[in-house]
């Protein structure tokens, strides 16, 4: 099973002020991944996509991010998952104090990964991969966790972290 995206024509959406993050620069070479931690140090970014699964993970305070032309406020406890060239922007709020985890990784990590583990269970979830290859107008834009849920995303995300950095 391949999942593929529809690349749009990049140079058309660069006239029109959409910034483009290619894996290429945005990765380690050699690996298809990266996790990170960022805070409200980073700052907000204007329309852009990547051509890499991005999902982020809300573990204290708040910022906007829009997505289709909506505004949405992701709080703690919330998280996105967006597919590759999903154009969206990033606004920073004054004054409140933010730390994001991040997770980025190119579709083959997850093609490869389904590939080998079709059928068994520790496998990464089809469904879950498939909920986000729906019209850009069909794609969760905030899933906000449960409590439970919540601990598990932040100790799974913070243990990637730790091991990403070694």
């Amino acid at each position: 099973m391949a999942i593929h995206w529809i690349k749009p024509d990049i140079a058309e959406c660069t006239r029109r002020g959409i910034a483009y993050f290619t894996s290429e620069l945005e990765m380690i070479s050699g690996l298809p991944c990266k996790i990170y931690r960022i805070t409200e140090e980073f700052g907000s970014l204007s329309d852009h996509m990547h051509d890499y699964f991005q999902i982020w993970y809300i573990s204290r305070g708040e910022f906007d991010h829009t997505l289709f032309g909506q505004k949405y406020r992701m709080t703690q406890g919330s998280i996105f998952v967006l597919p590759p060239y999903s154009v969206h922007r990033v606004e920073m709020l004054p004054g409140k104090e933010l730390e994001v985890l991040g997770c980025e990784f190119m579709p083959e990590f997850v093609n490869e990964h389904l590939r080998a583990h079709m059928g068994d269970s520790s496998g990464l979830d089809q469904a879950f991969i498939e909920s986000f290859t729906v019209p850009e107008d069909k794609i969760p834009l905030k899933i906000l966790l449960s409590s439970s849920s919540d601990l598990a995303v932040r100790e799974l995300l913070t243990e990637m972290l730790a091991e990403y950095g070694r």
